[in-house]
Order: structure tokens, then sequence, then C-alpha cells
């Protein structure tokens, strides 16, 4: 199970690395569900520890990708508040991206030429964080810690290294609208497994944690757009689970035959996602 565990995290280095230049183009669920949880959790949030800290603010982001956050706080300027900032992603080729975009603006915009932004290309378990210079104000994370070996130690070290978290992921309850259709095998075959939510609530609760949690619906041209949407912003469907070819395409001919999708006709798929904040 280990070695299986490892070559899906080598697949998904892969797959990140691969369609970082047309990220951007294909993660509309990730880009709509962070600037969700910018504006319900994490404005308020900022807003309130600058109502009682005048210094300072330093941030970490667990996967900042092409850098969604980034803009959003240059395009809020609340980039102001910071004089620290940590982004953290396993993609080398992502974090490239993101380093040339704030390149930019540092070459346009006096706002960052004095502030201590750092990229750094590493997985959550193997970020090293051993000093003073990783602690943090808040803690940030969006469409990341499912992907972690050990869910409940990644949020631990988040929260060790930090004063306030705020993150989030997508739980198993998602698209039920395909897997009601599949049994259990295949739905293992095309999806990986997400956190439960009975998991996360535990989490929390042992953590000293609060939990929310968001039902969001998207809608897809057809079932095979949402399958490439998936692919396309790094959660490869066709290699997750490592199976063979052949399976999976009877799968998804399975699905456009239901009536739900035949045609392929516009299809709303329903995402549930987990929110872990600090009390």
């Amino acid at each position: 199970m280990q070695e299986i565990n490892d070559r899906l995290k080598r697949k998904l280095g892969s797959n990140f690395n691969n369609i970082a230049s047309y990220y951007n183009k294909h993660s509309f669920v990730q880009n709509n569900i962070s600037l969700y949880l910018y504006q319900r959790f994490l404005y308020k949030k900022i807003k309130k520890i600058k109502s009682v800290n005048q210094n300072k603010l330093s941030l970490l982001e667990i996967g900042s990708g092409t850098g969604f956050l980034f803009r959003i706080l240059i395009s809020s300027k609340l980039i102001k508040y910071f004089n620290k900032i940590l982004f953290v992603d396993k993609s080398k080729n992502m974090c490239n991206i993101l380093s040339r975009q704030i390149n930019n603006h540092k070459n346009i915009s006096c706002n960052l030429k004095n502030k201590q932004i750092k990229i750094i290309s590493s997985s959550l378990e193997k970020l090293v964080c051993n000093d003073n210079k990783y602690n943090f104000n808040i803690a940030f994370s969006s469409m990341t810690l499912h992907w972690t070996d050990n869910l409940v130690l990644s949020i631990q070290k988040i929260k060790k290294h930090s004063d306030d978290i705020l993150l989030l992921m997508p739980t198993q309850s998602s698209f039920h609208e395909v897997k009601n259709i599949l049994t259990t095998e295949e739905q293992n075959q095309i999806f990986m497994n997400l956190p439960e939510i009975v998991q996360i609530k535990n989490i929390a609760i042992q953590n000293n944690l609060c939990v929310y949690f968001v039902k969001k619906q998207y809608k897809y041209s057809n079932i095979i757009d949402f399958f490439k949407s998936i692919k396309y912003s790094g959660g490869d469907f066709n290699s997750i689970n490592l199976k063979q070819q052949n399976t999976k395409s009877a799968i998804l001919l399975k699905l456009l035959k239901h009536k739900e999708f035949q045609n392929l006709k516009e299809v709303t798929i329903t995402w549930h996602f987990a929110i872990i904040v600090s009390r």
C-alpha cells in the first residue's frame, strides 16, 4: 500500500507540473471556492487581527498554486498588512509562475519591495519548520490538504506554527450525481478517496478547532467536461488510481449512456467542502 501511495504522490507532482501553464484556465472550482473562503473568512480574520495588533502580519499558504491568493491580496490591497509571506507548493512549475508574478509586481509597485516574500517548492510533509521564522499569524490552505499523507498530522503541523488557521478541502460526499450511478468498485477506479465528514469533525474536536461544511454546485458542458476539468486542474482521474485505461473507458461509457448524462447535455455536479478554522 505504501508503494502505491508513493507512486500516486510522484504522479501527482508530475500532473501539477505538466498542467501549470494552463492551470488558471481550468481551475474555476478551485478559484471560486478560494474566493469564497477569502470573502467569508479571511478578510474578516485579517481585519480582526489588525484591530488588536498594530504590527505587520505574517502569512503562510500551503498549496499556493499559481498565486490566486496572492492576486487577491494585491487587488484588495490587503497585502499592505503583511511583511512576511511564505508560499508553499509541491509543483516547481507553479512556484515559478508565482515567482514571476511577484517579481513583476515588485517592479511596478513599492508595496512589495520591503516585504519578506518567499516561495518554497515542497510538500507539507517535507517542509522543515524548526525555528521561529516558521511562526505565522495566519495559515491558509485551500484545496490542498486532501492530497497529504496524513490529514491529522498535517493539520497539527500547520496549527503548531500559526496563531490562526483557515483550511479548506473537498469531502467524500462530493460528486454524488456521478457516484450514485456507479458501483463502489467503479467509484474507486476513477475517484481518489477524499476525507470523510465524520473524520474531519473528529479532527476538529480533538484539536480544539471549528469546522463548517459548505455545498457548492458547478455546471459543466457535459460529463466529459467535468472529468476534463479535474484532469486539467491537476487531479487526473485517468491516473490518480493507476487503473487500466480500458476499465475507465467502460465506466465513462456507462455514464454517457445513463439518462442523466445522455446527449452530452449540461450537467450540474455538487462539491462538498469542509472549512476548518481556529476558535
